[in-house]
């Protein structure tokens, strides 16, 4: 399921930058390691996108957004983290 949640995650950074015009800038460098990353999380592209750019990692969400039909199961079937 990753193979696709991340394939769609591309699709959606491609129609962003070629559609909308909208590039994501990088600024400074991406630790290597185990490290904690905390999105602002204006919107749904910025959590995809940095699940993109860190290839993938755990990924944390709260139980209400688990409770969402369809969005719950398939973020369990990615491995999401469902914390209280």
């Amino acid at each position: 399921l990753r193979t696709y949640a991340m394939a769609w995650v591309a699709l959606m950074t491609w129609s962003a930058r070629w559609i909308l015009g909208i590039r994501v800038k990088i600024e400074g460098d991406i630790p290597k390691g185990p490290v904690l990353f905390a999105g602002k999380h204006e919107s749904i592209f910025e959590a995809l996108e940095l699940s993109r750019l860190l290839g993938s990692p755990a990924t944390v969400m709260k139980r209400e957004l688990a409770r969402i039909p369809l969005w719950g199961w398939a973020a369990r079937r990615y491995g999401v983290i469902i914390v209280n």
